[in-house]
Formats: C-alpha cells, structure tokens, sequence
C-alpha cells in the first residue's frame, strides 16, 4: 500500500481506537507504578470519545485531524489530553492541502507532532514520557520514506522503534509529570506514556498489515 485516503484513515482510526481500550487494565497497571494508576481509564476514554467523533462529516484530512485533536483533549483531560491534542494537531498541519496520505507525508505528520509536543509541552528524549516511544517512530517513518519504502514497511519500522523507546524508559529518571517527584526510585518502571504512545503506532502498523 501506498497511499491512504481519508475513508481508509477513518478506518484505521477507529481500529486503534479498538485497540487502545483493549490495554486499558495494562496501562493502569503500569501507571501504578509511576502516578495514579489511571493513565489507562484516561487513554479509553479518549479513544472512545474520538471513535464516536468519527462521523461521515464532510471535512478534508486537515480539518479531521484538528477536530480529532479538541475531541482528544477535552475528553481525556489532564497532562495526557494536551499531549493528544499537540499530536493531532501535528497531523493536521502536515496534511493540510492533502487528500492523500503516503509515508513522506506519515513521516511529515509525526515530525510535526514531535516539534508540537516537544514545544508545547517542554519535554524531549529521555524525560521517561511518551516522546520517548514518540520521537524515534518519527525517526524510523523518515528513514522509511528516504528508503521508498511503502506504509506497511515504514509502520512496522515505526512500531518497532517505538515499543524500543518505551521500554528504554525502564532505565530512565523521570524528569516531567508527577512521577518525577520519585527521583531515582523511577528507575525500573516503564512509563505507562510511552507505552501507551507506543501502542497506539502499533496499532496503527497492525492495520495497515491487514489491508
């Protein structure tokens, strides 16, 4: 597969959505460790409310991603919701004028959302959040697209790297968030961010690889 249209990235959103209340119990049981334990019930209430925004709206990909980004963030609220709403709102000012979704552009939206997320929320790599699942799938959908590699080969490069992000965060000191408070009894706990973040992609790859 080449190219995704918007029909197919409704589609494919309301698959991760799926996906992503499925790991509800396992991203709480991971924030336990780190928060309050309810990262998990945080992200399903997101992916529900956005499932049920995926309406036949007549509205072009950029507007989508926009509308999906409010949805995210005033649903899920919290740290997480802004997080959600900077990613959606990175996909949105990579596809604007686009009907059509290639890995150039997949590659395009993730930087983006980096550059939002990072600015936004004051956070790059090794701070034991979701960036750190985040930043190296934009890295390995880049590398993908300058290898002229198709969707399927650029996500699966994307998740890999990924869930490799969100398991580095096993060994890190966290630096934002309420768990930064634990200081070096962090170390030895995944973030359940970039967990969930991690995910999310995968998700997105599975889908992708059943088309």
């Amino acid at each position: 597969m080449t190219e995704i249209e918007r029909n197919d990235v409704i589609l494919m959103l309301r698959s991760v959505a799926q996906e992503m209340m499925l790991h509800e119990k396992y991203f709480c049981e991971l924030d336990l460790g780190l928060g309050d334990g309810d990262h998990g019930v945080t992200v399903s209430r997101g992916w529900k409310a956005l499932s049920e925004a995926l309406t036949g709206q007549d509205e072009t990909l950029e507007e989508l991603f926009r509308r999906l980004g409010s949805v995210m963030t005033n649903s899920m609220g919290g740290t997480i919701g802004p997080i959600y709403g900077l990613l959606f709102e990175g996909f949105a000012n990579a596809v604007s004028g686009r009907e059509t979704i290639d890995l150039p552009t997949a590659a395009s939206m993730f930087e983006q959302s980096v550059q939002e997320i990072g600015t936004g929320a004051d956070v790059k790599e090794g701070m034991k959040t979701s960036f750190d699942a985040l930043a190296p799938a934009a890295c390995a959908l880049r590398q993908a697209a300058g290898e002229n590699r198709n969707l399927e080969e650029g996500f699966g490069d994307a998740a890999e790297a990924a869930e490799y992000g969100a398991q580095a965060t096993v060994k890190m000191i966290a630096k934002k968030g309420r768990a930064r408070f634990l200081g070096e009894k962090s170390v030895g706990k995944k973030d359940a961010g970039a967990a969930s973040m991690a995910a999310m992609i995968g998700a997105m790859c599975m889908y992708l690889k059943q088309q």
